[in-house]
């Protein structure tokens, strides 16, 4: 029996530059500009204990949660760079929207924050939703081939080693 070359670092390589090239340009942006709305938001809060405006009665839990949000908006910023890590942050990101979202909705509904005050939280929905389409497969992935439910067609591989084709079949979860 004929044993193949290990292509396994090459067709990761392959499957993450496709990852990257299918990714439209504009979620990517989009990210980028939610993460940095992000940091600023966060950064008073972090070093001054407070938000501008605020009274300082917490200093140390606000600085505890502007700590967790620049955190969460370095996150939001490597995905926008390397989309092919999406999809590990997509828990977060639902975690963290739906808490948000859940939280929000009891203090206004409770008479604890006005509406429009709580619409900041739209970002880490929005933060959310983009990370989601970006994790997304892409379409040329999601095509069925004949007798085969697995990703789509990918391109053949040339062997160094040998003057033949072979054709490899990365695994969905890259």
């Amino acid at each position: 029996m004929e044993s193949l070359p290990n292509l396994a670092t090459r067709v990761t390589v392959e499957a993450a530059r496709r990852d990257r090239g299918s990714v439209k340009a504009i979620l990517r942006i989009a990210l980028a500009a939610v993460a940095v709305a992000e940091l600023f938001i966060a950064i008073p809060d972090l070093f001054l204990g407070h938000s501008p405006g605020e009274q300082q009665h917490h200093a140390h839990i606000t600085r505890h949660l502007g700590a967790f949000v620049c955190a969460y908006a370095v996150g939001l910023l490597v995905v926008a760079l390397r989309p092919a890590k999406a999809r590990a942050f997509v828990p977060m990101t639902v975690a963290l929207a739906l808490a948000m979202l859940g939280g929000a909705i009891a203090d206004v509904h409770r008479g604890d924050a006005l509406a429009l005050k709580e619409a900041q939280h739209g970002l880490e929905i929005l933060g959310m939703v983009l990370v989601w389409l970006l994790a997304a497969r892409p379409i040329w992935a999601r095509t069925e081939t004949k007798g085969n439910t697995q990703s789509g067609p990918v391109p053949p591989v040339l062997d160094q080693d040998r003057p033949r084709i072979v054709r490899v079949q990365p695994s969905p979860d890259l």
